[in-house]
């Protein structure tokens, strides 16, 4: 889930510092989120309003994350390591409060 499914998948060497070897992850993540919310119909609208906020709460956050970088070059890898992260947390949670089935 989120940042950990990179492990066993790709060399360090073939993704050392390239934010871009993350985009695949994240998308995998985001997937697998909303596999989760498509089975369970009859909490549908409650759960589209849960997520949108969690997401307005992650770009937020990983934005303040981003800015303590002051524009340096961590900022990016920092950024997309807190969306990954984020992610990651809130596909747990999903599952941990059995909303996939």
């Amino acid at each position: 889930i989120g940042i950990l499914s990179i492990f066993g998948k790709m060399k360090p060497e073939e993704c050392h510092a390239h934010i871009e070897c993350f985009g695949p992850f994240g998308r995998a993540s985001d997937a697998e989120m909303a596999s989760i919310g498509a089975s369970v119909a009859s909490q549908e609208e409650a759960l589209r309003a849960m997520q949108r906020a969690w997401i307005a709460y992650r770009d937020a956050t990983c934005d303040y994350e981003y800015s303590q970088w002051g524009g340096g070059t961590g900022g990016g890898p920092a950024l997309i390591g807190c969306i990954m992260r984020e992610t990651g947390e809130q596909t747990l949670y999903l599952l941990a409060s059995r909303l996939g089935g």
